[in-house]
């Protein structure tokens, strides 16, 4: 088992983050070319595909973005032939959304550097697996820590 010192080990770790990021952008980077989608067009294909069948405004809450402009994005992938509309069975005033085929199979695109990250993870001995989620624990409760103290300057 190796020993690790604190002295070098941040660095390190950056290094290994800004790595892992680096293949994961470019396993996807091609692939994510070849749509035509805006970055608020992806995560609503995003939004819309893990939460199928979801009204409008919804989606709208889940990309933090009110109705109106929220049905303004739904009716841009509508006419690119990503998502479908239809009336709620219970109130006709209330239109929901889902993936058409094409909407499908860009989802698998964005989502693809999301699954092979969950391929690797699982690939990973228990007990490492314990560890870096312990590590990330702490490390987002450090991040959490410094947002918390830059609000209470404010």
């Amino acid at each position: 088992m190796e020993v690790f010192h604190r002295h070098g080990l941040p660095e390190s770790i950056q290094s290994q983050i800004r790595s892992l990021v680096h293949t994961l952008n470019e396993l996807q980077r091609d692939r994510l070319h070849e749509t035509d989608l805006t970055l608020a067009q992806i995560h609503a294909v995003v939004a819309i595909g893990k939460h199928a069948d979801q009204s409008i405004g919804a989606i709208g809450k889940v990309l933090g973005i009110g109705l109106p402009s929220a049905s303004l994005l739904i009716d841009r992938l509508v006419k690119a032939g990503y998502v479908e509309r239809h009336q709620s069975d219970e109130d006709r005033r209330i239109w929901h959304c889902r993936l058409t085929e094409s909407g499908k199979e860009i989802y698998h695109v964005i989502t693809f550097g999301e699954r092979r990250l969950r391929t690797w993870l699982e690939r990973m001995q228990e007990d490492d697996l314990a560890a870096l989620h312990r590590g990330l624990s702490a490390l987002g409760d450090a991040a959490q820590d410094s947002l918390s103290r830059v609000e209470e300057r404010k």
